[in-house]
């Protein structure tokens, strides 16, 4: 038996003649060719006759007539075929959607929501007035054909007899339901009446067929699963079209087995579509029954031939070939699913298990599937450097390659949960490559892995063997291991995977650091590999984790909104893992109005999350509470500091001793120790690894440390002392944002301040007396051979020009995020928590700054009487010793520029452009370190100070920029004085780069816009000596080409 499949035709009137042209005529020419090998014996349209419910004709009855005379009769012909051998569905645009109100769509939608309402309705339908031109024109086309059973407002049936094989065509509506093509996926149904009272007037035919408009996968949740069990379980072949893309399977599984077409469109709108997935076409279809054989051709539609040809694209040079499954493939089919099955129903719920979110009391999604987020997956051929790496983009990459794989990655960094939803989506995906998925931890290996096999599959011995023998087999490996006690277990591996070639493996290694790989070639040569490294989160895979985590909430759903919560991720350094990322958000969640006033108040609402401060139960007198833990978590913090070891760890048998020694100090006898000790490890603040306890991240140790600081005085001291107080930068910034109103330690740190930086001020001074620089800008202005500054960058460049061009350029998201990226690239990541040790001088002072701009930072709630203005001259001293710093950077980057002949290509450029653009990066690191609202104030005053004394204009942009990142009350008013007041052409550059910065960020329609263009047109009328007027015709080009712009952008809508 010969079948034509072709669908959606989309008759319009006012493209009849390219239908005509390009469609109808070019297919009869095929048609004849292919008729002359072998005649066709059916042909099945799967709906959309027309277009739009006949949208440019005088109703739909019109539209059916003409698709009748236009499309049927011609087929008709070419075929030698009758109406009785010709079938058709409704499509979405075959209904009049008009005919029905939306009240009634409404009414609809809420009430059919199970099926035995849908049931009852096909009992005494309403609401349906929308597909009566449909059955209208059906009844009127089959009045005469002797193949017709039964019509009805719903399915249709047939029967036809073809080379002496009983053929049943139920045509069945899935359109009946449509009403707006936006929104119909979901909502569409069929129901199962429609197939059981169809299969009634069928039954007793050789071969079922069914067709439909949609693929059941179109249908309500409800509605989806029975009428694919049904359509399984009754029908051999299903028919359907709506997507306008071909494709081709097979399903067989212990409900039925079933082979499905979908008919790409024959279109007007797609005939010059560059699209290839939306190509025009058909397929002709060979049941062979006698030799148990489906062979489909496909074609598609050549433009501007007027021609169809192989759509050699699809399948094999544009055929597919499949067996019709009998006897013992289908006894094997059957068990493959049923196997799968079981898997799905015992291995899913486990997996889910393994989140973070399924374990604590979040509101995020507890299932892989809702929460997963494809990790930055890099495959390495070989351990060299000095190949580019190769990135996966998809678990379908590696689920259908021929290869096995090892997946690297440290701990916690998603290897498990990676391997998990492998495992799921080869279940979901088993149909199209066969492979059945068996799961291992390499821990529990001892000796024959078809052991813990068999208990995955929960099969006898001689069942798994059965399975490892003739099916396909993929074995996910967790926690494989290279070490030399472990050559047993690896030589049983080999032998085993030796034993049953069918299997394909994919195993996790856990890296003590990144780039660390097996050494040992002689147990890893074992094993043919790929290996796959799992690489931190990037900042797209954070913001798409963050939208997953809160699927319902409002609270994340802008760029500014999740770049927010990003920067605070960040401000932690954290390693970028999704069990990092996981925990920061679980945190966030709990702590829904929680705004951090700086990393510390962060890290606080962190550990009072993670140890449950404010349950119930912890504020029981009887209980081990959040208070007894945070002592004992200090305790043990200290006890690990003066241990030494490396990660500031622990052995278990030391840390259980600690906790004991604690609990017997403090006269706890009530409490046992082993019980404390799995509190305090199960918490998610300390890391057990190889036998050794350590905090999970340095800002937790950094935390407890600080914590210490609180309850020992001598360990303050010890902090505090002039020898060692740089070493504990990180623990003094924690202690003064916790405790922000400390006055002396302020005091303290900015003596220290100006004490460190003694020697570097006099010399600065030195040299600025010698060369006769005014201020602080000599060493920064740039001169000509002739001894005069050098212009500005925005001197040299055509003021309209950039006007006009600066809009048309603003950065997408995807290119802000790879700026973020290139950020975190620069971010030191944690192996492990780095010992505290000195640096040289030049580190030395920069941490020295750092920790001074921290501790100004933590300082809004200072107050010293006998100085009022404690803070602003602390603020003003930190800015003169970072300008200091400046100073030297830029006369090291000079030093190697002189002697670039002997750097490499790469740092030369680095340090050219790090010098060129040097007082730009100074103020951001500035705000990064000191931009606080809470400072505004001191800052504000700071400006007006430099209005009165002669600072030099690199002081006073530090100020300013540093307000106008922070938003400071009118700081566009500041911006603009600055700007008229401004003497040195490179810190034009700098208020030009800064412009440019919040024009790209903060301007979100046309007043913004236009309000930072408005600054850049001063800033250039200043810098070239323009008089005023100058800027009035700047801003009306701009005007002007922006209302050309809005006006082309309305007319692309539109059309």
């Amino acid at each position: 038996m010969r079948i034509l499949h072709i669908s959606d035709f989309h008759l319009d009137q006012k493209d009849k003649e390219d239908n005509v042209n390009h469609i109808v005529n070019p297919l009869i020419k095929r048609l004849e060719k292919i008729i002359s090998e072998k005649p066709i014996d059916l042909i099945l349209f799967t709906g959309d006759l027309v277009n739009i419910g006949g949208k440019n004709y005088s109703g739909l009855d019109e539209a059916f007539l003409d698709f009748e005379i236009t499309f049927i009769e011609p087929l008709l012909k070419v075929t030698s075929l009758t109406k009785d051998s010709f079938f058709f569905v409704p499509g979405n645009h075959d209904i009049n959607r008009s005919s029905d109100s939306i009240r009634i769509e409404k009414g609809l939608t809420q009430d059919l929501d199970s099926q035995e309402k849908l049931n009852d309705f096909f009992k005494n339908p309403e609401g349906i007035d929308r597909i009566k031109e449909y059955q209208e024109f059906e009844n009127y086309f089959y009045k005469e054909a002797k193949c017709k059973i039964n019509l009805t407002h719903f399915q249709s049936t047939f029967k036809i007899k073809i080379n002496g094989l009983s053929v049943g065509v139920c045509c069945l509506n899935s359109s009946w339901r449509c009403y707006d093509s936006n929104t119909d996926k979901g909502k569409i149904l069929i129901g199962e009446k429609q197939i059981i009272d169809g299969l009634k007037d069928i039954a007793d035919c050789n071969l079922k067929i069914a067709l439909s408009h949609h693929h059941y996968d179109f249908l309500s949740d409800f509605d989806k699963e029975i009428v694919e069990e049904l359509l399984k379980q009754a029908f051999n072949l299903l028919f359907v079209g709506h997507t306008h893309r071909t494709k081709a399977g097979f399903i067989q599984d212990p409900d039925g087995k079933l082979f499905t077409f979908c008919a790409s469109g024959t279109l007007s709108s797609s005939i010059r579509s560059p699209e290839r997935k939306f190509e025009n076409g058909f397929a002709i279809i060979d049941y062979d029954l006698e030799n148990k054989k489906i062979i489909s051709s496909f074609y598609k539609s050549e433009y501007p031939k007027k021609e169809f040809i192989i759509n050699s694209s699809i399948g094999n040079d544009g055929t597919w070939m499949v067996n019709i499954p009998y006897g013992k493939d289908v006894e094997q089919i059957v068990f493959e699913q049923k196997l799968i099955k079981q898997i799905s129903c015992d291995a899913i719920p486990q997996i889910n298990c393994h989140l973070l979110s399924h374990s604590t009391d979040t509101n995020a999604p507890k299932s892989l599937n809702e929460l997963f987020v494809m990790p930055n997956i890099v495959v390495k051929e070989e351990f060299d450097a000095e190949k580019e790496d190769k990135t996966i983009a998809s678990l379908t990459e590696i689920i259908f390659s021929s290869c096995n794989y090892i997946v690297f990655g440290t701990k916690e960094s998603g290897k498990t949960i990676f391997i998990d939803k492998l495992l799921i989506e080869t279940l979901e995906t088993n149909k199209e490559h066969h492979q059945i998925p068996a799961s291992i931890d390499f821990k529990e290996l001892k000796d024959n892995p078809l052991k813990l096999i068999r208990e995955f599959w929960s099969k006898s011995n001689d069942e798994a063997k059965g399975v490892l023998e003739k099916y396909k087999v993929l074995l996910f490996i967790d926690n494989i291991s290279f070490d030399d006690e472990d050559i047993y277990k690896l030589k049983t591996l080999s032998k085993f995977l030796n034993e049953y070639p069918n299997i394909r493996f994919i195993a996790t290694y856990q890296q003590l650091y990144e780039e660390d790989y097996p050494i040992n070639l002689g147990l890893t040569s074992l094993f043919n590999y790929d290996s796959i490294t799992i690489k931190q989160f990037k900042t797209k895979q954070i913001k798409e984790l963050i939208k997953k985590w809160f699927p319902e909430s409002n609270k994340y759903d802008t760029p500014k909104k999740l770049e927010t919560i990003t920067n605070a991720f960040l401000a932690l350094n954290l390693p970028r893992t999704p069990f990092a990322v996981s925990m920061f958000l679980w945190i966030i969640e709990k702590q829904e109005n929680f705004k951090p006033i700086n990393n510390s108040t962060l890290i606080e609402n962190f550990i009072e999350k993670i140890l449950k401060k404010h349950d119930f139960k912890e504020t029981q007198r009887e209980r081990f509470g959040y208070d007894n833990k945070i002592w004992i978590i200090s305790h043990i913090a200290y006890k690990m500091l003066k241990e030494e070891k490396d990660n500031y760890s622990l052995s278990f048998s030391t840390f259980t001793s600690t906790v004991d020694k604690y609990l017997t100090d403090k006269r706890f006898d009530d409490f046992k120790t082993d019980k404390i000790v799995e509190t305090l490890l199960n918490s998610g603040i300390f890391l057990k690894d190889n036998g050794d306890v350590r905090f999970r991240f340095s800002c937790f140790f950094e935390f407890f440390l600080m914590k210490q600081m609180e309850k020992d005085s001598e360990f303050k001291e010890e902090v505090l002392a002039e020898e060692n107080f740089l070493i504990y930068n990180n623990e003094i910034d924690y202690f003064t944002g916790i405790h922000r109103g400390e006055t002396e330690l302020l005091k303290l740190i900015i003596r220290r301040l100006e004490a460190g930086f003694t020697d570097l001020d006099v010399m600065i001074m030195n040299a600025q007396a010698e060369k006769g620089y005014e201020n602080y800008d000599g060493f920064f202005i740039n001169k000509d051979e002739k001894g005069k500054e050098k212009p500005s960058l925005i001197n040299q460049l055509n003021e309209e020009k950039v006007i006009t061009f600066l809009p048309s350029n603003k950065p997408t998201e995807q290119d802000l995020e790879v700026i973020e990226d290139n950020k975190l690239e620069l971010q030191k990541q944690e192996k492990g928590i780095s010992k505290k040790e000195g640096g040289n001088n030049l580190k030395n002072l920069g941490k020295l700054l750092v920790l001074a701009l921290r501790v100004i930072n933590n300082s809004e709630e200072v107050l010293d009487k006998n100085n009022p203005n404690l803070k602003l001259e602390s603020y003003s001293t930190a800015l003169k010793k970072s300008i200091l710093f400046a100073i030297l950077h830029k006369a090291v980057f000079e030093l190697f520029l002189l002697n670039q002949d002997k750097l490499p290509k790469e740092k030369v450029e680095e340090f050219s452009t790090m010098n060129k653009f040097l007082p730009l990066l100074h103020e951001m690191f500035l705000f990064d370190n000191i931009g606080s609202q809470k400072l505004t104030a001191v800052v504000r005053d700071k400006i007006n100070l430099d209005k009165i004394d002669n600072v030099s204009d690199f002081e006073k942009a530090l100020s300013v920029f540093i307000y106008a990142d922070i938003r400071g009350k009118d700081y566009d008013t500041i911006v603009s004085d600055f700007i008229k007041n401004v003497k040195t052409k490179y810190i034009e550059d700098l208020i030009f780069f800064k412009l440019i910065t919040y024009y790209f960020y903060r301007a979100k329609d046309y007043e913004s816009e236009k309000f930072y263009l408005n600054l850049i047109a001063d800033l250039m009328i200043k810098s070239k000596g323009y008089n005023r007027n100058r800027k009035s015709e700047i801003m009306e080009s701009y005007k002007k080409k922006k209302m050309e712009k809005l006006s082309t952008e309305n007319k692309r809508a539109i059309g």
